[in-house]
């Protein structure tokens, strides 16, 4: 019977390098094998929305996936070989670069801060697990990598 703890080690670690361009984040993930998971996800919030800046009439954020050279629409079904994340808010936009083309979908809908900001927001959520999936144990280290930065709408 399952009680919800774990039954093996898991070791997590990230790092965040700052520069004048932006953001370099690094995941690592790694276990002694006693654990299986179903899913293994590096969960990206995007903010879409903030009410208390913005006003009805701003224009809709989107969200969109590289795959090669090509941008398409993101959705809620995986897109194989992303390379990069590109969203368009607030009359900018940034770009999401992966350290390599990776399995990518979007989170099941939109979700509220029901806190403080009452911000909107949207998960990008990149497979780990990389298992066709099906469920697997947590043992050989799972890494990403990727560069947030200022991007050309």
């Amino acid at each position: 019977m399952y009680d919800g703890t774990l039954q093996g080690k898991i070791d997590y670690a990230r790092s965040f390098a700052i520069d004048d361009k932006g953001v370099s984040v690094e995941t690592a993930l790694s276990g002694d094998g006693k654990e299986q998971v179903a899913e293994l996800y590096e969960t990206l919030p995007i903010l879409l929305r903030d009410p208390q800046s913005q006003g009805k009439d701003d224009p809709k954020p989107s969200i969109e996936f590289q795959v090669a050279d090509k941008w398409a629409p993101a959705s809620e079904a995986f897109a194989e070989g992303v390379k990069a994340v590109r969203v368009t808010r607030f009359g900018g936009a940034i770009m999401i670069t992966f350290d390599q083309p990776r399995r990518v979908k979007l989170s099941t809908g939109d979700w509220t801060d029901t806190f403080i900001t009452r911000a909107t927001c949207r998960n990008v959520m990149v497979d780990l697990l990389a298992n066709a999936d099906k469920p697997g144990v947590v043992k050989d280290a799972k890494k990403i990598a990727y560069r947030i930065e200022p991007a050309a709408k």
